[in-house]
């Protein structure tokens, strides 16, 4: 969360992607409720995997990702957290 937070500072918007049982998720920086949302996520199972963040301003705006340090060698969650940041443009449109 920390992470998340520290993202959030330096940049418009923030999100954790998060692995689910059922896919994935987007806990927002946002989210007043993001700390319990997290921790049903963990609880059920869940990891979080990396962060979207979005840099520049509105007509030049676009969405940077990170993996996560424990996830930079695997390949599948490189590629699912890039995919993320490439088609979620939209997403941090205000």
């Amino acid at each position: 969360m920390r992470e998340l937070d520290s993202e959030a500072v330096e940049h418009r918007s923030a999100a954790l992607v998060v692995s689910t049982r059922g896919g994935g998720l987007l806990i927002w920086s946002s989210d007043p409720d993001r700390s319990d949302r997290l921790e049903r996520v963990l609880a059920a199972g869940g990891a979080p995997l990396g962060l979207l963040r979005t840099v520049g301003a509105d007509s030049g705006l676009r969405v940077e990702s990170r993996v996560l340090c424990e996830y930079a060698d695997d390949a599948d969650v490189v590629r699912l957290v890039r995919s993320l940041a490439s088609s979620s443009r939209k997403l941090f449109m205000p």
